[in-house]
């Protein structure tokens, strides 16, 4: 069985919301988005340019509420392959075994989540964590009769 998806939408955020917009009411603070955001060619230790998201700033120096938009970046695709093989032997003429052999994630291919997505974190736009398990294999026997 083959899989696939696109990845998943993520925000990118400000930390400190509270201490430096006054406000109690605050989820999500975004900063500004200049340039694309994503490099050339992204990888799981450089998916996001932290130079495209300044702190959003007014010309007296407050601060106010970033012009980044909510879910625009997506995390990294998901590919899974997952294969199967069964045989059956007939034993007598009611009972038959079955050997089964199944193997998931076939290409053992990681699939990653999404990055750090706090400006100003040491790691913001690397990706730490895979929402898939490696490669596994089992093998069963099964009586019918």
């Amino acid at each position: 069985m083959v899989s696939t998806q696109s990845g998943r939408p993520f925000t990118v955020i400000l930390p400190n919301s509270r201490t430096l917009l006054g406000g109690t009411a605050v989820a999500d603070w975004r900063p500004d988005l200049i340039g694309p955001g994503l490099p050339a060619n992204p990888s799981p230790d450089h998916w996001l340019n932290p130079a495209s998201f300044p702190l959003p700033l007014n010309p007296d120096g407050s601060y106010r509420f970033g012009n980044a938009g909510r879910d625009i970046f997506l995390g990294n695709r998901m590919f899974n392959l997952d294969a199967g093989l069964m045989k059956y032997f007939t034993l007598t003429e009611r009972v038959r075994l079955q050997f089964r052999w199944e193997t998931f994630n076939v290409t053992n291919t990681p699939q990653y989540g999404v990055p750090n997505k706090t400006v100003g974190a040491p790691d913001f736009g690397v990706i730490r964590t895979t929402d898939s398990t490696p490669r596994q294999m089992q093998f069963a026997l099964r009586l019918t009769f």
